[in-house]
């Protein structure tokens, strides 16, 4: 299986059992469940993310994130046909 493929089982895996413990009645020790349970969730996201960004040289940023007269950078990604997101 693709490692890929693996990190986002996992993240799945951790997303279900962050939505198991939101479903429990609230103390403070399910509380304190939830917020480990959410880092480790964010944590299984993010390695997938990455994991992605490795294999597919993803670049995210906002247009409105470059200086006016900028336009550098923007221009050879519209050349290149890169998508801006």
């Amino acid at each position: 299986m693709d490692l890929l493929q693996k990190k986002v089982d996992t993240a799945r895996k951790a997303f279900r059992t962050f939505q198991e413990i939101l479903e429990q009645p609230y103390s403070k020790v399910m509380r304190d469940a939830a917020i480990q349970r959410f880092e480790y969730t964010v944590e299984a996201v993010w390695k997938s993310l990455q994991r992605y960004n490795s294999l597919f040289e993803v670049v995210c940023f906002r247009e409105d994130e470059f200086a006016e007269g900028d336009t550098t950078v923007l221009q050879h990604i519209r050349r290149e046909g890169i998508k801006i997101l």
